[in-house]
């Protein structure tokens, strides 16, 4: 009697045994993939400073809003003020209006600097 007969590309056994490896070894090779990105992904997200990233963020935003209200107060008193005798400060009309000025500018510039202080500790 015959020992038993190897399979060839001819035989069902092995076409069914390649058609199996061929649907299970994507799939397998897909995870190992999917587990090395996200290990890949989650090693470069976490080398990020987002505390500080976060805290920019908001920055920003002030100093966005700010520069809004700044705006705002200048439509509301157009007209009123004139060059000052200092640069980049304007003299107005009311000593009020002059307050408020002086009080969104400050915060512009406070918020400014602290945005500057933010990129440089993000830099070192």
């Amino acid at each position: 009697m015959a020992g038993p007969i190897a399979a060839t590309e001819t035989d069902p056994r092995f076409c069914r045994a390649t058609l199996h490896k061929l649907q299970q070894g994507p799939r397998h090779r897909t995870s190992a993939n999917e587990r090395l990105i996200n290990q890949f992904k989650q090693t470069i997200l976490e080398g990020f400073p987002w505390d500080t990233i976060e805290k920019k963020k908001q920055l920003i935003a002030d100093y966005i809003d700010e520069h809004g209200k700044l705006l705002t107060f200048y439509d509301k008193n157009w007209g009123s003020w004139k060059t000052g005798t200092k640069a980049g400060k304007p003299e107005f009309n009311s000593p009020t209006a002059t307050n408020i000025y002086n009080k969104l500018r400050d915060q512009i510039v406070n918020t400014g600097n602290e945005i500057e202080q933010q990129y440089k500790t993000m830099s070192e």
